[in-house]
């Protein structure tokens, strides 16, 4: 087995290309609406934390927002009874709320929802007449060594190889920092990118 440097210079060397010659792409910004993953009011329990429960151990949902003042006193007199430490330093019993764990484990009275928002994508310009003619790379694989990218971003790099044609890949920011031109490629404005390839 290939250490993972020969591995990377190999891939560069079958694409007739030398790591100096690979550089980041430029990019063009577009606002689009896009679902993202954000914090709410928890649903569940309406951000008070804890949540009542029937006879038979069934959720009752929180009185909404607009009901009447005898619904929300009903509502709370059955917390207060059912968790008697509530407003205190008890830590909350709603299912859904995000858990914090630190530096206890309680509930914040906020929940994950997805909603349309609009967000800045960069798409990478890639040079005319670009090949990506990498052995590796496609889907979340960076283009150099193979190996799949999890927790770093992709970065799209161009060349032109010695044969005057150009090449492109999505590499890991590892791969973009070790064995190629680009040293930085957080510091040169690289968001996390929609990497059309």
């Amino acid at each position: 087995m290939s250490k993972h440097s020969d591995k990377g210079l190999e891939t560069l060397t079958l694409m007739g290309t030398k790591p100096e010659q690979w550089k980041l792409t430029g990019f063009r910004w577009v606002k689009e609406m896009r679902p993202v993953q954000i914090e709410v009011t928890c649903p569940t329990c309406g951000g008070d934390r804890f949540v009542a429960r029937d006879a038979g151990g069934q959720l009752i949902a929180p009185p909404k927002a607009n009901a009447p003042l005898i619904e929300v006193q009903q509502y709370k007199a059955i917390l207060k009874d059912q968790n008697p430490r509530m407003g205190t330093w008890d830590t909350g019993n709603c299912p859904t709320c995000i858990r914090k764990r630190k530096p206890y484990d309680y509930r914040t009275g906020r929940a994950y929802a997805t909603r349309m928002v609009e967000v800045e994508v960069g798409y990478p310009i890639w040079p005319e007449g670009v090949r990506f003619d990498s052995r590796f790379g496609g889907g979340c694989s960076c283009g150099v060594c193979g190996k799949t990218i999890l927790k770093s971003n992709l970065v799209p790099v161009a060349a032109i190889g010695e044969d005057g044609k150009a090449h492109g890949m999505a590499v890991g920011e590892d791969c973009a920092k070790k064995f190629l031109a680009v040293k930085s490629p957080a510091k040169e404005g690289v968001k996390v990118l929609e990497v059309e390839v």
